[in-house]
This record gives C-alpha cells, sequence and structure tokens, in this order.
C-alpha cells in the first residue's frame, strides 16, 4: 500500500492546501498530530482532515485547545495564536479533536506500524536526527512514524525504520518548503517530499491577525552562516 505521511500542519492551510493536493488520492495517510497551533486556519484544515482515509493522532497543541489552557513554561509567542483558535474552533471540529487517540498501530502487508507524535515514550519528547536512539531497538515496529520536531528524519535502528516527516505548517530546518512523506509498504520505499506553497500568504494571514512577527521569521528563516 502507498500511504502519505504528514504532522504539523499547525493551521497553516496555505501550506496545507498544497500538500493536499499532492497526497489525496493515497489511499492512507497517516497524520502525526498537531492540527492546530500558531497559524490562524484550524477549521478548514480541521474539517479536510475529517476524511475516513486519514487517520490522524493527537498532538500537544490538539490536547492544550481541549484542555483550554497552555503549560505556564510555554513560549509566550504562543499565547495570542492559542487565544484565537480557542475562540475560533467550532464544537463539532472541538469534539474532533477530543476523539483523536494519543497514537495508533497498524498491521500494513505484513509490516507493523507505530504512529506517535512526540516519541513512544513521551508524548511531548522531541525526537531530533542527531539523538543516539538505542532505546527504540527494544520496540516491536517495522517502522515508527514520529511528528513534533519539525525536522525530517529517516532512521534504520535494529531492524526498524524511524520516519519522522517534517512539518507541513511550521519546518524548523533552515528550508521554507513544507515537508512530508511516502510509504510504499510493498517496495519498503521511503520518501521526504519537499513541496513550494505560498508562504507569502501566510504572513499576511500572521499579520492581519495580529500575531507576534516571530511566528512569520521562522516560515522564511535562512541557516545561519558562521564565520571566524
Amino acid at each position: 500500500m502507498k500511504i502519505a505521511i504528514i504532522s504539523d500542519i499547525h493551521g497553516n492551510l496555505s501550506a496545507f492546501q498544497t500538500v493536499w493536493k499532492k497526497i489525496k488520492n493515497y489511499p492512507l495517510i497517516l497524520n502525526a498530530g498537531d492540527l492546530t497551533g500558531y497559524y490562524p486556519d484550524i477549521n478548514p484544515v480541521i474539517g479536510q482532515l475529517k476524511a475516513k482515509k486519514v487517520r490522524n493522532i493527537l498532538g500537544n497543541h490538539d490536547r492544550y485547545l481541549i484542555e483550554k489552557h497552555l503549560p505556564t513554561d510555554i513560549n509566550p509567542v504562543i499565547t495570542e495564536p492559542f487565544e484565537d483558535n480557542l475562540k475560533k474552533i467550532t464544537s463539532e471540529n472541538l469534539a474532533f479533536l477530543e476523539q483523536l487517540p494519543q497514537n495508533a498501530t497498524f498491521e500494513l502487508d505484513g509490516w507493523k506500524i507505530g504512529l506517535y507524535h512526540g516519541s513512544p515514550f513521551d508524548p511531548d519528547e522531541y525526537i531530533f536526527p542527531d539523538m543516539p536512539l538505542d532505546r527504540f531497538k527494544k520496540l516491536n515496529f517495522d517502522f515508527i512514524i514520529l511528528g513534533h520536531s519539525h525536522w525530517p528524519m529517516l532512521k534504520k535502528v535494529g531492524k526498524m525504520t524511524i520516519i519522522n516527516p517534517g512539518s507541513v505548517g511550521q519546518p524548523r530546518d533552515y528550508d521554507r518548503r513544507l515537508s512530508c512523506a511516502t510509504l510504499d509498504t510493498k517496495s519498503r520505499k521511503i520518501e521526504i517530499i519537499r513541496l513550494k506553497y505560498d508562504v507569502e500568504k501566510t504572513l499576511r494571514k500572521i499579520k492581519q491577525s495580529g500575531f507576534d512577527p516571530a511566528l512569520g521569521k521562522v516560515l522564511t528563516r535562512k541557516r545561519p552562516v558562521w564565520s571566524a
């Protein structure tokens, strides 16, 4: 089966519309969470993700909306978008978030797949490509899909492959293109895909919404160049 993998859309409608055109015909779409947070268009994003062939799990920003409060130690730039999301979200879409599982497992073409937002050990844990991952070896999966870090990753750990598709709505790896992934369970081929989208449209919505400009800068930043 050919599977599309997405994560961390965060209400960025321009990015989501672009990725949806690419993946909408896949028979199965796995979404590793954070439909909401940071950007304003959560209702149209959630509306599209209600499609039966999309398997969504809960992200930490989705959980904040359900709980109706933010952690005390969170970055303050999130406060305005959170309050905006809390006012905008429809009762139907909030109910949809409330029924999302924290994680999910699948058996497809003989392969066992685990879907998590942060990690199998902690839903809020960040797993980055340069981290030691030996503890994953004790898990009984062929593929583990993670989100949350906003960094795309393909790592072989023992017999298992860890996949992070990167972020649709807020890539943090100094590449302004949205990121997603595909997995063919027959050929076992995995591909990270980068797509250009209308970043300027999202930047205008950030400004119109009165959000902290830092939420726009992260979408356009470039890798710093160090000199001696």
